[in-house]
């Protein structure tokens, strides 16, 4: 069995003891570890090893019960956290192994499941007695509708403040069009104003196809890692499962340099590039006029000074700025191909500097390890062949493009391929980094 080693507030001085902690976990088994936190503790923990990419999301989270001082929770994670990043962890926490965790608290009546498996748990639970209520208000109406309506009854939704939205096949029949209905609907989900969505338009503006259907006003605010974002739902879209990439990006340190967001939208990243990871200017590229009435708003609501950012408004191949920047962002999904040679020439070409480039992949068993020309390296390789040969596969198209942008001599490194989250089956939205480098002088 491996030993607890302690480190909370006194970690600098522990250091020689972190290192050895650190070597005797090197084997398998430290696949199993944890990081053990007080409770009141447990979210800002989880942010930052989120942030950092070292939240293990394949197991759960053990909420335990020490006697001797409080509730704890036990957080999994990908290895022993780094020196720098453990500091930030608030409180007094320790790495603790699975065994060890298992041995300190032996009883299973103690180890219970983690708050995240519990909020499923709830949100099923509540899903079902919201449906339960829906089809009593069915049930006793004078007027009940001729066929069973239960399937448009919804098992899932999104809250964005007081409005609530719904998926497209809820709600069609119209029983449902009375406004005492609507009035009793959003008494059961403590909400204001209702809203149904369908498909996004499949055009340039990947428009939301959004539905108001109890109340006036389709602007909603919603909150990601402290930033406020308000869009007009009818017109603008807005993706929660994008949130990664967003605490990613956050946790940038972009003092000192000049970022285009070439697919700013209503400023899912140029905000966090703004806010958290403190960029010295940006140039937002943005062609909706919806998004970018947005965008104006978000910026204000946020604090961001006037002097900190440009927006560029038009198709971004024509408004983009050339020659100016040290990172360019495409946040364009299922493909941000059509802007490649403008992010090339946005970069500063006696510099070089990073892209991270968005895209939808799909997982092919059959796909083979990519051979890698020689002016490619890799920092990290992708997690599978498919991701990887896509990640060589955009390098190659890059390199197309830097000669035009006035790149002579260059090689390229791909620093990194992440998943921000599933698309559709065997289907998932990767973002690359990759770093156009300069020979040195």
């Amino acid at each position: 069995m491996k030993q607890c080693f302690s480190l909370g507030q006194d970690v600098s001085s522990n250091y020689s003891d972190f290192l050895s902690f650190r070597d005797n976990m090197s084997d398998s088994n430290s696949l199993d570890l944890f990081v053990l936190v007080n409770l009141i503790d447990f979210q800002s923990t989880k942010v930052i090893l989120l942030q950092h990419g070292l939240l293990d999301r394949n197991r759960l989270c053990w909420k335990v019960n020490d006697i001797k001082i409080s509730t704890k929770v036990a957080i999994p994670v990908h290895g022993l956290v780094p020196l720098g990043i453990s500091q930030k962890i608030p409180g007094a926490f320790e790495f603790i192994s699975k065994d060890t965790l298992n041995a300190r608290y032996p009883s299973k009546g103690i180890l219970e499941h983690g708050p995240k498996h519990e909020r499923n748990i709830r949100a099923k639970s509540l899903a079902q007695n919201i449906a339960q209520a829906l089809k009593k208000i069915v049930t006793e109406s004078s007027d009940k509708p001729e066929t069973s309506i239960d399937s448009e009854i919804p098992h899932s939704w999104e809250r964005h403040g007081d409005l609530i939205l719904f998926p497209d096949k809820s709600f069609k029949n119209d029983f449902w069009n009375k406004e005492y209905i609507w009035e009793a609907i959003c008494d059961l989900f403590k909400a204001k104003r209702l809203a149904r969505r369908a498909e996004i338009l499949n055009n340039d503006f990947r428009s939301p196809q959004v539905t108001l259907l109890f109340g006036q006003d389709p602007w909603v605010n919603h909150i990601d890692n402290g930033i406020t974002y308000s869009w007009d739902i009818t017109k603008c879209m807005f993706s929660r499962g994008n949130i990664t990439e967003k605490l990613r990006v956050a946790s940038f340190d972009c003092r000192g340099e000049t970022v285009v967001d070439l697919f700013a939208g209503i400023g899912y990243f140029s905000l966090p590039f703004l806010v958290h990871a403190k960029c010295d200017f940006l140039h937002a590229c943005e062609w909706n006029p919806d998004s970018i009435s947005a965008l104006e708003v978000n910026l204000k609501i946020n604090s961001v000074p006037s002097n900190k950012y440009k927006i560029h408004f038009g198709d971004n191949r024509i408004v983009c700025p050339q020659n100016i920047a040290d990172r360019v962002n495409l946040g364009l999904i299922p493909s941000s191909e059509i802007s490649y040679e403008i992010a090339c020439k946005a970069l500063r070409s006696n510099h070089g500097g990073i892209l991270h480039i968005h895209g939808n992949v799909k997982s092919n068993d059959r796909d083979e390890w990519p051979i890698v020309p020689s002016f490619i390296t890799r920092k990290k390789n992708a997690k599978n062949k498919s991701w990887d040969k896509w990640a060589v596969l955009t390098a190659e198209k890059i390199a197309t493009c830097l000669p035009s942008a006035g790149f002579e001599h260059y090689h390229l490194q791909i620093l990194d391929v992440l998943k921000i989250k599933s698309y559709a089956p065997k289907v998932d939205h990767l973002v690359l980094d990759l770093k156009v480098c300069l020979p040195s002088r």
